[in-house]
């Protein structure tokens, strides 16, 4: 407080303004320093000081609405109040004692001051020069300060007492030793007053104090001496008699003074006692508390302890089972990647044998090609001469001769130039035999290849579905040993353990799930692999087919006319030779569009039953069309 408070004093519209609180250097007066304006506020004048509820009492009708918790309320005498917000630090019931204790020492402190002025001033003015070396001096100070009233004994109430009487008793002092007699009877009264004031007994006292002022007031002057004494005189006497009447009420007071403090003193040392005692019990029942709780976390620990190990030894045999697991999890990969590896080589080798085919159905596409270019070329030959014969018998036929003779005529003439020479079919002949070969000896041996590719995957898929079939044997079996070997284990076991062991089976379960999975997509890939290679077959049978074409060839180089002839027997006019038609456009569209499935389909445009040159084409029951003419072949 010497330093000053930095607070919030509240003003009427309830609005906080801030205020500094300081104690004067003789702490007398309190300085409140408002932002332009500062005052300083006697302690004397403050009434009373108020905190918590009693300050929103003292405050209540003067703030628009309830104040903080941390407010303080001053009351002074001229019926103002001072509403001050401490800071949040500041407790306000320690600072409300506190001031108040400084408050009532200065209004102690002020009406000390107040009784030395009057005894002073009447003394300086009473007191004679020839007397003033008999008179003693004053017991108080020249400065002096209220302290905080000191516990009274009953030694002290009987020596106040006592000093009282004995003042009591001397009307018939001197002269020279009555001011010394009145204010050691001032004196032994206050201390009567401060005395009972601990016993709540002041209001016995208070009609007396008054006139104890007025005695010690008295002074004496040089030139009313004899005046004076005779007053003197006479207020002795009064003040004996009333002295004599009072001795009764002093003692009745210190009889009751006594009393009140045996009693006070009886009930200190029982409430003594009983704290004495209670603070023994708390005592011991404070060490009762700590040994509980220490044995109660000792038990705690060693609960907790047991829980851990427990928990220790099942995640210990978890562990050693995963590694377990873990183990024929990594034994059932490395197959699996090994199976994968093997479809894998299976693949890039019939990639490797598609390859080769492709480049055998290149081969076959060039020679066909070349064989279509023979025949177009022998075609164009053939009708070149089929049309000269027609000219040469539309000339024989002419008006000038026969029909019989000019039949006979183009029979003799033009059949010479439609026979073939035997050294010209020999070659072709050939040609064909060792091309129907060789093709024949690449199919048995693609056949055979194909064979033993789907033997081998037969044994890897019989290998596959196997394993899974020996493990699962292989864990039921182990289930049960594992079940037999550990079952106090099963027991010990939290519900979080099992809740663990659950998420395992699922985990296993789905791994089972994905080996499955792996089964049947390696099983399908490779019932795909067999659905293409067959495709393959077939598209190799479909090209066994060609061999009707070349016996179409071999018929075409084979013709000749003699056998026409013959075939034809002694009716030539109704059978007249023509030639066939190979139609080139339709072979070549039929070359684009007839190739089967495959890698390299669009780029290999190879014949197919399906085309101009298939046997459909060339039945025996379907009419050859020539220049608007047909015959039945037989």
């Amino acid at each position: 407080m010497a330093r000053g408070i930095d607070a919030q004093a509240l003003s009427h519209n309830g609005e906080a303004v801030p205020v500094q609180l300081r104690l004067s250097s003789d702490r007398a007066a309190l300085h409140v320093a408002v932002p332009g304006e500062s005052r300083n506020l006697p302690l004397a004048d403050v009434k009373a000081i108020a905190f918590g509820e009693e300050a929103w009492e003292a405050l209540r009708g003067r703030l628009p609405s309830r104040p903080p918790t941390h407010v303080i309320a001053l009351r002074l005498l001229d019926g103002n109040c001072l509403a001050v917000l401490l800071p949040s630090e500041q407790a306000p019931d320690k600072f409300a004692v506190f001031l108040d204790k400084i408050c009532t020492d200065a209004r102690f402190a002020q009406e000390g001051h107040l009784s030395r002025g009057t005894e002073s001033s009447s003394c300086s003015t009473s007191r004679l020069p020839e007397q003033a070396s008999s008179v003693p001096p004053s017991p108080l100070p020249a400065t002096f300060s209220f302290s905080q009233p000191l516990p009274a004994s009953r030694r002290d109430f009987e020596e106040a007492t006592e000093c009282a009487v004995a003042a009591g008793k001397s009307p018939k002092a001197r002269d020279a030793h009555t001011g010394s007699t009145l204010t050691s009877a001032a004196l032994a009264f206050g201390r009567l007053v401060k005395l009972l004031d601990l016993h709540s007994h002041r209001s016995l006292l208070n009609p007396w104090s008054h006139r104890l002022c007025l005695v010690t007031g008295f002074r004496f002057r040089r030139a009313e001496l004899a005046a004076t004494l005779k007053r003197l005189e006479q207020d002795e006497r009064q003040r004996s008699e009333a002295l004599s009447a009072l001795q009764a009420d002093f003692q009745q007071l210190a009889a009751r003074a006594g009393d009140a403090c045996s009693q006070g003193l009886q009930e200190d040392l029982r409430y003594q006692r009983s704290l004495a005692s209670s603070r023994e019990q708390l005592e011991q029942m404070c060490s009762e508390l700590f040994a509980a709780k220490r044995s109660q976390e000792a038990s705690l620990a060693e609960s907790k302890r047991s829980l851990l190990r427990q928990e220790r030894r099942a995640l210990e045999t978890e562990v050693a089972e995963t590694r377990m697991e873990v183990a024929r999890e990594t034994d059932v990969r490395d197959r699996l990647e090994h199976g994968a590896a093997d479809a894998e080589a299976m693949l890039s080798g019939r990639e490797q044998t598609v390859a080769e085919y492709e480049t055998q159905a290149v081969e076959l596409r060039e020679e066909l090609r070349h064989v279509l270019r023979q025949l177009e070329v022998s075609h164009e030959g053939a009708i070149e001469e089929q049309r000269r014969l027609q000219e040469h018998v539309a000339r024989l036929e002419s008006p000038v001769g026969g029909p019989s003779q000019s039949s006979s005529k183009s029979g003799q003439l033009d059949w010479p130039q439609l026979e073939t020479s035997p050294l010209e079919q020999e070659p072709l002949q050939q040609q064909l035999q060792t091309q129907q070969q060789q093709q024949q000896e690449q199919q048995q041996l693609q056949q055979q290849h194909q064979q033993q590719q789907q033997q081998q995957q037969q044994r890897r898929l019989h290998h596959l579905h196997r394993q899974p079939q020996q493990q699962q044997p292989q864990q039921q079996q182990q289930q049960p040993q594992q079940q037999q070997q550990t079952p106090h284990r099963h027991a010990l076991l939290q519900p979080q353990q099992q809740q663990q062991q659950q998420q395992q089976q699922q985990q296993q379960q789905q791994q089972q799930q994905q080996q499955q999975q792996l089964t049947t997509t390696i099983t399908t890939a490779l019932q795909q692999q067999l659905q293409q290679q067959l495709q393959q077959q077939q598209q190799q049978q479909q090209q066994q087919l060609f061999q009707p074409q070349r016996e179409v060839l071999q018929r075409l180089a084979a013709f000749e006319p003699s056998s026409r002839s013959r075939t034809s027997g002694s009716s030539p006019q109704n059978a007249p030779l023509q030639r066939v038609p190979l139609r080139p456009q339709a072979s070549q569209q039929s070359c684009r569009s007839g190739f089967g499935s495959g890698r390299r389909a669009s780029s290999l445009p190879l014949l197919t039953p399906g085309s101009a040159f298939a046997p459909e084409t060339f039945a025996p029951d379907e009419p050859i069309i020539s220049d608007g003419e047909e015959f039945w072949p037989k």
